[in-house]
Parts: C-alpha cells; structure tokens; sequence
C-alpha cells in the first residue's frame, strides 16, 4: 500500500517516526515541514497554523502536486494543521485517511483533531478518556 506520512516538525514528527517503525508499508512517503527534519528522504510542505491561515493555500498548492506525483492509497498524520490539510486533499482524491491526535491532548482533541474526526475514515485519540465510541476511537499510546 502507497502511504503518505504526514506531519509537522517536532513532537507530532517525532510520534509519526515512532509508529511507523511498527507499520507494514509497502511504500511510504514522508512529508513534513521542515527541509532538514529528517535524516531520510521526504517531501517538504509549507507550515501554517490558525494564527497564519494565509499560508495554507501555498501548502495546499504543494499537497496537490505531490498527491499527483505520489497517488497514495492511505494518508497518516499526527498533525499539525498541515497534516489536516494534507489528510483532506488526500481524501479526495480516494485515500483512506488517519488521524493519530497528539498524546499532549490531554483533556480534549485538539482544533485539528474535532476537525479530523468529521473528515477521516478513521480518527484516534491517545487518551481512552476522548474516546467517544463513534467518530474518535483509543487503541493505545505511540509514546
């Protein structure tokens, strides 16, 4: 299966890395926000927030081009806003899309997340308290 992994630099990069070394892909592609934030291989996307909404259409410019190169089947993201668009863009073109929410959510999901459980196929909370049984699911800590 082709998979993009999503995420932004830092802790949600850190959490994608973790869990992905216990996934089974056939072909994976990392995409993150930052040129050197990893040692392998990736694709880079513009890094945007609520605060810097302006910045979403150029990464979303640069989401399509890599949708159309890449043509993924599943699209994984442990956020940030970026992750969100890039899972939406994915969706519509026919991927299955996860969204892993933070293990720093602690007493809600966070923006992206509540986001996130209205759009992806599948939605998972680190913390069994935020499972609500429906569209937010817990299956355990990356961390």
């Amino acid at each position: 299966m082709k998979t993009l992994l999503v995420a932004s630099f830092g802790g949600h990069l850190v959490q994608l890395e973790r869990l992905a070394d216990h996934l089974s892909l056939d072909e994976r592609q990392w995409v993150t926000t930052r040129p050197d934030a990893m040692a392998q291989s990736h694709e880079t996307i513009p890094d945007f927030n609520k605060t810097t909404l302006w910045r979403a259409l150029p990464c979303a410019f640069a989401i399509v081009g890599l949708l159309r190169r890449f043509r993924c089947e599943a699209a994984i993201s442990t956020g940030a806003a970026p992750g969100l668009l890039c899972l939406l863009l994915a969706r519509l073109g026919g991927a299955r899309t996860i969204w892993i929410d933070s293990v720093a959510n602690v007493e809600r999901l966070s923006l992206s997340g509540r986001v996130a459980s209205r759009l992806c196929h599948l939605t998972l909370t680190q913390w069994p308290e935020l499972a609500d049984g429906r569209r937010v699911t817990y299956l355990g800590s990356v961390l």
